[in-house]
């Protein structure tokens, strides 16, 4: 038989496909390949997927504390000044919130404090922040048209899905002047996730930069 084998190739075939021996084990180790390759796709989803979300609580957490840190201080201020104050002192104190409201930037000591901050909402207290990346943005506008976007972060690493600069349409106009357009601020948080078989693959591109995935958020000056 072996040597007919070798001499005719076309027994050769029939022979090897009529010879069923071991083809429990390889249809059992083809379905395992499958089954691992599924695996590894639904963790790197489901790693992602939860990654994302706590990314989108960090960023919307973050911009209403800095939309808000105006009124914050401001109102910290108010409380320590004397009780005695007359209702004159109490309206021009009104003045210089809507002032200082509009003219207030955000700073580099905002930029570290927010960033501990992020890294705390993600890992919890006693975390190094090192793989943790924030940018900050805001626009304020000085007329109808005119406006001015200050950015702190590492922009090159971190970069927003879309810059601030590029939603000013989505500032209303306030209802005390009608010429008056509302500042807007942005947070965008980034994380490094370490690399998977499928994470490029469930993650869109207004996820992810430079290989990290990312969070932004907007909201509106009160």
């Amino acid at each position: 038989m072996k040597d007919s084998l070798k001499i005719n190739p076309q027994m050769r075939i029939k022979f090897f496909s009529s010879n069923e021996k071991g083809s429990v084990a390889i249809e059992f180790v083809l379905i395992m390949i499958v089954l691992a390759i599924l695996f590894a796709f639904m963790a790197d989803l489901v790693f992602v997927r939860s990654t994302l979300g706590k990314l989108d609580n960090a960023s919307y957490s973050l911009v209403n504390v800095l939309r808000e840190r105006n009124r914050l201080t401001i109102d910290s201020e108010t409380n320590s000044t004397d009780a005695g104050a007359s209702e004159t002192n109490v309206q021009d104190t009104g003045a210089s919130k809507t002032t200082l409201a509009d003219e207030r930037k955000i700073t580099n000591k905002e930029l570290v404090t927010f960033k501990k901050l992020a890294s705390q909402i993600l890992y919890g207290k006693g975390h190094d922040h090192n793989d943790v990346m924030i940018v900050l943005e805001q626009l304020t506008f000085t007329g109808a048209t005119s406006s001015t976007l200050t950015t702190l972060g590492d922009t090159s690493k971190c970069k927003p899905s879309t810059t601030l600069d590029r939603r000013a349409n989505l500032s209303p106009r306030s209802e005390a002047n009608g010429e008056r357009k509302i500042p807007l601020y942005q947070v965008t948080v980034c994380m490094e996730t370490g690399s998977g078989l499928f994470r490029a693959l469930v993650a869109d591109d207004s996820a992810k930069s430079n290989g990290m995935l990312r969070s932004t958020s907007l909201a509106v000056s009160r």
